[in-house]
């Protein structure tokens, strides 16, 4: 949801003239309209960051649920690729297990000398 729609001083500003970026919050972003003194301009801020914060948690909580989790891209393009298992489930590699075997022949060796 558009929350600027819901603000005639914001579709007024914006009629007239035109932010530099197309997707602008109109909050700190050079070259807005909007930002600027106007009497519930605070307000809008308010209920801005309020909406990103619970998008962001629905995000979370979504792609938790998902077994999917968000990558950033080039140019900060969003993809998406599966999470993996918890690593308390995966099998240990074999490289490992040899590095074990290797540390503890090596041990021995030296408990003999």
């Amino acid at each position: 949801v558009d929350l600027a729609t819901y603000f005639p001083e914001i579709r007024q500003r914006v009629a007239q003239a035109t932010c530099q970026f197309s997707d602008c919050l109109h909050r700190q972003e050079p070259g807005c309209v909007v930002r600027g003194e106007w009497e519930r301009y605070d307000l809008y801020r308010v209920l801005l960051e309020e909406a990103i914060a619970r998008q962001e948690v629905l995000d979370r909580s979504r792609d938790q649920e998902s077994g999917l989790k968000v990558k950033s891209r080039q140019q900060g393009k969003a993809e998406y690729e599966p999470k993996l298992e918890l690593k308390k489930y995966r099998r240990q590699s074999r490289r490992s297990q040899h590095q074990q075997l290797n540390t503890l022949q090596e041990e021995e060796e030296a408990a003999l000398d």
